[in-house]
């Protein structure tokens, strides 16, 4: 008995629970929580995203790195970084424009809306197999 009172407790619990996505987040919602930096998973990578805010507690800005405590990035395989920028374009309904920066060794994915740009940074891979760093903004675009 007790273990079926527990089982239905833990289903109940899952069932309210959802899970956080990375587009709960709109740019110009009021955000009012107190943590600014949230582990979740965003296209199939597991990172934190951090939430930048104006003075009236707007949401301004959005940053995500495969990080799971903000400040050690984890390196991405290319296999998840395309699920990742193919999550992004479905969820945003965007299309990426894909630049170099040869110099420096990096790939920029930008897409703009009316209002928004968003900005993937990821060093070009050496190979298939060798995982490297990213980074990715969202920002909100200035009204002309």
């Amino acid at each position: 008995m007790k273990n079926l009172l527990f089982f239905v407790i833990l289903l109940s619990s899952i069932s309210f629970c959802k899970a956080q996505e990375i587009t709960d987040f709109p740019l110009g919602k009021e955000f009012t929580e107190e943590r600014d930096m949230i582990r979740m998973d965003v296209g199939g990578i597991e990172g934190t995203l951090f939430v930048y805010t104006n003075k009236k507690k707007q949401i301004v800005s959005l940053g995500f790195v495969p990080s799971l405590d903000g400040t050690n990035p984890n390196r991405v395989h290319k296999q998840e970084f395309m699920g990742f920028i193919q999550y992004l374009q479905v969820a945003y309904g965007i299309q990426f424009e894909k630049t170099y920066e040869r110099t420096r060794g990096k790939e920029h994915f930008t897409a703009r809306t009316a209002d928004m740009k968003i900005a993937v940074t990821i060093e070009t891979y050496k190979d298939d197999l060798t995982p490297t760093p990213m980074t990715m903004m969202i920002n909100k675009r200035a009204k002309n």
